[in-house]
């Protein structure tokens, strides 16, 4: 028995993108603290997941629409009062990397061992 399906993968992928797309756009404030070295971090775990949900979907295109999407991304957060950071995109982009190669992991341990 499976413990997560593709289709699980599929349908948390968007609503995950769109709640990434909120947090970074969010105006830094008091209310949301610095996180004191954990940025960097933050931004490469997001890209990681934000990928790996998104190769469920899309699988070779998968790099480039996250690696356009990263650009627009800190692109456009100086409108919302934050910081465009070359880390920061560099972070996003190191993420998305590594959430394409854990989804063909997956993609190869499916086939190495198959459902039973």
């Amino acid at each position: 028995m499976k413990l997560f399906s593709s289709k699980i993968f599929r349908q948390v992928s968007i609503p995950y993108w769109i709640l990434c797309f909120v947090f970074t756009h969010l105006p830094s404030s008091a209310a949301l603290p610095e996180a004191a070295g954990l940025d960097k971090v933050l931004h490469f775990s997001g890209y990681s997941l934000l990928s790996f949900l998104l190769f469920s979907r899309v699988q070779f295109k998968t790099f480039p629409i996250l690696m356009i999407y990263s650009l627009f991304d800190e692109g456009t957060q100086p409108y919302f009062r934050r910081d465009f950071e070359w880390g920061d995109l560099l972070a996003d982009n190191l993420g998305v990397l590594l959430g394409i190669n854990l989804g063909w992991w997956s993609l190869i341990a499916k086939k190495i061992f198959p459902d039973e």
